[in-house]
């Protein structure tokens, strides 16, 4: 059950960071773009190919959006979690995992799935916002903002763990309780007298 738990919380400590790096960028890029139009721009096709220049584009945004510093963020994060949740394991266990992650995979991961829901013209755009004033102070603030909602999440998913877990244990009392009292109550029944 403790695995179960440790899981469930790493889960639920990862969505707030998750949020923030989908939509709160979403919520900062109209903030300059206000007084423009919206633009209509089509979701990427197949026909779209994953080239070598959107591609480098790709990684120009996951560079200058700090993606890989939020990747070394979160791995550091889980991993004093899981320090705290297993103190007994030697420090150099941790410290020889951590050799293992590398954020250079992560990004070689999520780059195809940024070419297949946005257009080469969609990443240009971002990486425009991305570089300009507000775009460079959303992203010097992204750290602060992760490190605190993953505190926030943890507090969060912790509360909700303990909700269900209690909401589970009232539930199998109340489903075994009738059975028990069901067999106290027969055991505690008048024997039938015999038939003359």
């Amino acid at each position: 059950m403790n695995k179960r738990i440790a899981l469930a919380l790493t889960i639920l400590i990862l969505l707030p960071a998750a949020w923030l790096m989908t939509a709160g960028a979403q919520e900062a890029a109209p903030a300059q773009t206000a007084t423009a139009p919206a633009a209509e721009t089509p979701a990427p096709t197949a026909e779209e190919p994953l080239t070598p220049e959107k591609e480098q584009d790709i990684r120009k945004l996951m560079d200058i959006t700090g993606a890989s510093r939020m990747g070394n963020i979160i791995v550091e994060q889980m991993l004093t979690q899981f320090r705290s949740a297993y103190p007994a394991m030697a420090g150099e266990f941790f410290d020889e995992l951590r050799k293992e992650f590398s954020v250079d995979d992560l990004i070689d991961v999520i780059v195809p799935i940024y070419a297949k829901h946005l257009t080469h013209e969609d990443i240009k755009g971002l990486i425009a916002f991305y570089e300009s004033p507000l775009g460079q102070r959303f992203t010097a603030a992204q750290p602060a903002l992760v490190r605190d909602s993953m505190e926030a999440g943890q507090g969060w998913g912790q509360q909700m763990a303990m909700t269900i877990f209690q909401r589970m244990e009232q539930r199998r009392q109340s489903e075994t309780q009738p059975a028990e009292e069901e067999g106290a109550a027969a055991s505690e029944a008048p024997e039938a007298a015999p038939a003359q």
